[in-house]
């Protein structure tokens, strides 16, 4: 019978004791947040180059915008290998928290162990990339047609953060529950509902630094600037490491 959760200091205390406790725990997200920071550099570029081309097409030859769009099909595969690194990494982390509360971490039986979940894992994947896919296109579609511009991109940021919210607890439904992709969908809709006020302090905070580290992007110019998005960069591996040892903590105890 799944429950509420209470106690959510008390929770993220639990979380942060574990990762200084195994601090190998820090690694996968940190390597994810890494790779991530590279494609939010790109995606920046590619951002900064469209509004340019948008204000002034003229300016730009045939050849510019063929480099143009193989740039945004280059940031595109990047994208999804990213996502689907992460995908793999954030299947790992309810096994890897789990073999940490009993004292020994090893990734190599972990993976052995997620092997039989890779299909699930996939099949959410694909589900949750067509899920954005369609959200995005609708979301700019209405952003275009009624002339959205900064208001746009906060509603952008909203949309993330409900995916965000809402599929909380879906890697550990998928890794240890026994039900089909679709069910551990709608069990985690359910149960991020269910125990609101928790999972909504544990997603803004992540989220809100990938935000800062996103806007940060458009600003790198300069060493300095470099420094700070990287930095933000690595705060946001940190901080996602302490957000997927808290998301297994959480549905622990919702199990109970």
């Amino acid at each position: 019978m799944e429950k509420k959760v209470k106690n959510k200091p008390i929770v993220l205390l639990s979380a942060v004791e574990l990762l200084i406790k195994n601090p190998l725990l820090f690694l996968p997200k940190l390597f994810v947040a890494v790779l991530y920071g590279f494609s939010t550099l790109f995606a920046a570029s590619l951002a900064k180059t469209f509004f340019l081309v948008s204000a002034s097409p003229q300016s730009f030859s045939q050849s510019d915008l063929q480099f143009f769009f193989a740039l945004a099909l280059g940031l595109f595969v990047l994208t999804i290998v990213a996502f689907f690194v992460d995908l793999f990494i954030s299947g790992l982390y309810p096994l890897l928290v789990v073999q940490a509360l009993k004292g020994k971490v090893s990734f190599i039986r972990a993976m052995v162990d997620e092997k039989t979940k890779l299909v699930s894992l996939f099949i959410s994947g694909v589900l949750l990339w067509i899920l954005i896919t369609i959200v995005s296109f609708i979301e700019s579609g209405i952003i275009v047609f009624f002339g959205f511009k900064e208001l746009g991109i906060v509603v952008s940021f909203a949309v993330s953060f409900v995916f965000i919210f809402v599929f909380y607890f879906l890697f550990p439904q998928i890794i240890f529950g026994k039900s089909r992709v679709k069910d551990s969908f709608f069990f985690s809709v359910k149960e991020s509902v269910k125990n609101k006020k928790a999972v909504f302090i544990y997603s803004l905070i992540p989220f809100s630094v990938s935000v800062m580290k996103f806007v940060s992007a458009f600003f790198v110019d300069s060493l300095g600037t470099s420094i700070v998005f990287w930095g933000l960069v690595l705060l946001t591996g940190i901080i996602y490491s302490v957000h997927a040892v808290s998301n297994q903590i959480l549905y622990s105890k919702i199990q109970k």
